[in-house]
């Protein structure tokens, strides 16, 4: 969706067939790691990714039509998102959850926070930066990494075992990424 926002939106991202492949088979990784039920999931899904994909276009044309926006410190501006986040998510969760459920050991709200910081902020944060000094696909394409490293993650901190099908998985990613980003000669 990014592909086609950015070709439509800024003359010097046009969308090139090879770009097309390159999506497609880091979309087949994805599918290999996470399962075509993660991926396409339920309704909401597509939305949701046509959100994700609409924010960084929109992004980068207010940075190009009115550069005196542009954030000069996309830590504030992740933290001021992350923040936003909280708030709703905390009234959604007082509104829905049981009052036992937020009945927890300090660690849990440690974790919690810490998981926040490192998992949330600090991507969206890099992401912010990206898109300041990158075109919108390639700078999308940081989402098809979100498996990958959900994976490792799995690995190293929870000792989930990586099966051969997300390593065949992963690799797939990279060569759609590559191949997407590739420069092709002048």
């Amino acid at each position: 969706m990014v592909a086609i926002l950015a070709h439509f939106l800024f003359v010097e991202e046009p969308f090139r067939p090879g770009q097309f492949i390159g999506l497609m088979t880091g979309l087949a990784g994805i599918l290999l790691i996470v399962g075509p039920v993660a991926v396409f999931g339920g309704r909401g899904v597509a939305g949701g990714r046509y959100s994700d994909a609409s924010d960084g276009a929109v992004i980068r044309l207010r940075n190009r039509l009115r550069p005196s926006c542009r954030t000069s410190n996309p830590a504030a501006l992740a933290c001021g998102q992350q923040a936003c986040g909280a708030v709703v998510a905390a009234v959604i969760s007082l509104l829905c959850e049981p009052v036992a459920t937020w009945n927890q050991p300090i660690a849990v709200w440690l974790l919690l926070a810490v998981v926040g910081v490192i998992c949330s902020a600090v991507p969206t944060a890099l992401y912010l930066r990206l898109l300041a000094r990158a075109a919108s696909l390639p700078a999308a394409l940081v989402a098809y990494l979100q498996p990958v490293w959900a994976t490792i993650l799995g690995w190293a901190v929870l000792g989930e075992p990586i099966r051969a099908v997300a390593l065949l998985g992963t690799a797939i990613v990279v060569a759609g990424i590559a191949l997407t980003t590739r420069r092709l000669p002048s």
